[in-house]
Formats: C-alpha cells, sequence, structure tokens
C-alpha cells in the first residue's frame, strides 16, 4: 500500500529482469503502460535503467475520481 502522504521522489518498488543475451540485445529498459497514460504518467514514474518505480506527483484521492 501507498501512503497519500508519500512525496515525489518516493521509490515504492523495484522492477527487475534478466536477458540471456549479451551486448546490446541483453539492454532492459522499463516503462509504464497503462490505458489512461495522461493520469497514470503525472503520478508515478519508472527509472528505465534502474527499474525503480517512484511517486512523480502529489497524491490526493479527495481530488482525484480516477
Amino acid at each position: 500500500m501507498i501512503q497519500e502522504n508519500a512525496q515525489p521522489g518516493h521509490v515504492i518498488t523495484q522492477i527487475k529482469a534478466r536477458d540471456a543475451d549479451s551486448g546490446k540485445a541483453g539492454e532492459i529498459r522499463y516503462y509504464l503502460a497503462n490505458r489512461n497514460p495522461d493520469f497514470i504518467g503525472s503520478l508515478i514514474g519508472v527509472n528505465e535503467r534502474t527499474g525503480e518505480v517512484f511517486i512523480k506527483g502529489e497524491l490526493d484521492r479527495e481530488t482525484s475520481d480516477k
């Protein structure tokens, strides 16, 4: 559970993946895919290299119905 008072930059979790390929073919990039990218993208981000999922914006249930 994510606390509503969590500050932007707070890391929620880290995604990890492995690829048996080496070199460029073995590089992994992380991103968020969602049907509502404008909403989710304003609140949650992911570091494309480390896989850290973090808070980007203020979490306030009272100001959002999404």
